[in-house]
């Protein structure tokens, strides 16, 4: 979609406001920002990003028998954050944390990786690895990230992926307005972010790695 129809949705999902078209635009380039830059949304308790092939390219990197964290410049310089890891030695996928669960749950053996955290351009393995394991990650890189000003501006996303920026600027919208539609707009967002998460079901993602719409 252009810009444009970005535009004339959003407007249309918050009752065609009238008088509100630039803090609309507003909304728009702050969703997509979000979506490139961090891929989480902040309306979105949610752990691990939305992969997005346009913008995340593939390196993999040897652990070393007790060390826990990489750091970013080492593995991928041009990395902004981890979307996936995954344990290629052993075949499967590691499981994204937070800070906070790492501080307090963090494994007191060493073994083989099971988690990750990503903080402080560093990225966390749990349990500290014993041996030398093959990790392959999926990062998103750092782009240029012209902001949508004209009306046939198109975002650097796949097609796929403009109905999320859509939606985010219409959550954000619909709670600054005292929207009553506000859940409705959470839940189709959460939705369409769940659909086209390639690591978990809906079920893990609300477990596992705490989904929560945020109000």
């Amino acid at each position: 979609m252009i810009f444009e129809t970005i535009f004339d949705h959003v407007k249309t999902n918050l009752g065609g406001r009238e008088g509100k078209d630039a803090f609309i635009k507003e909304l728009i380039n702050n969703a997509y920002l979000d979506l490139v830059t961090s891929a989480k949304f902040p309306d979105l308790g949610r752990m691990a990003p939305i992969p997005c092939p346009e913008l995340d390219k593939r390196v993999t990197f040897v652990t070393v028998d007790g060390t826990p964290d990489y750091a970013y410049s080492l593995i991928a310089p041009s990395c902004i954050f981890p979307v996936a890891l995954r344990d290629i030695t052993n075949n499967y996928p590691l499981v994204p944390k937070e800070i906070r669960w790492y501080n307090r749950y963090r494994s007191i053996v060493d073994g083989k990786p099971r988690y990750y955290v990503p903080w402080a351009k560093l990225l966390y393995l749990d349990p500290t690895p014993d041996d030398a394991y093959t990790i392959e990650m999926r990062y998103r890189q750092s782009v240029a990230l012209p902001a949508l000003v004209q009306t046939q501006d198109v975002p650097v996303l796949g097609e796929e992926w403009h109905e999320a920026i859509e939606l985010a600027a219409t959550v954000r919208g619909a709670r600054s307005f005292g929207d009553p539609r506000l859940m409705v707009w959470e839940a189709a967002l959460k939705q369409f972010v769940v659909g086209h998460s390639e690591q978990y079901t809906q079920e893990e993602e609300d477990v596992d790695t705490g989904f929560r719409v945020v109000l």
